[in-house]
């Protein structure tokens, strides 16, 4: 019986040891990942935020929204990244922005392809509390910013 404990125990402990736990500042977080694109972004006011995606402030903490300004690299290109309060507003959130990334997805299909094709690619991911979503050339650095604004909690 003791011996069954111990292996339990050390499972346990394996598990916790293998999870992590951060915090990311979305204040700086937000603008850092839509630098790394290289290009020009403008950030967005939360009653917009609101009013295109049905996100209400009572739902996160913090937030960054930003469009991107290069009209030649597509007019749907976008970063976002919420701070819930918990993981329920987190799927919550998520549940919002998988919705607006379809409907983004549904208006570029018969639009615009280069846009079709950033939407296409993008897709909504969900980090503890932090719910993201990045519609751009190239994603990789907007994880990757995000990726390096975490800081162990």
């Amino acid at each position: 019986m003791k011996k069954i404990f111990f292996v339990f125990l050390a499972a346990v402990l394996l598990l916790c040891s293998c999870t992590s736990s951060f915090t990311v500042n979305v204040s700086e977080a937000g603008p850092a990942m839509a630098e790394a694109t290289g290009f020009a972004w403008m950030e967005y006011d939360k009653d917009s935020i609101y009013n295109d995606t049905g996100i209400s402030e009572d739902m996160y903490v913090d937030c960054f929204f930003a469009w991107l300004l290069e009209a030649s690299v597509g007019n749907c290109a976008c970063v976002i990244l919420f701070e819930a309060e918990d993981s329920q507003k987190a799927g919550e959130i998520e549940t919002y922005l998988n919705a607006y990334l379809n409907d983004v997805r549904l208006t570029q299909e018969k639009y615009n392809a280069d846009n079709y094709a950033m939407a296409q690619a993008a897709e909504v991911a969900v980090e503890q509390n932090y719910v993201i979503l990045a519609i751009a050339p190239d994603t990789s650095v907007i994880k990757a910013a995000f990726e390096n604004a975490k800081v162990a909690g």
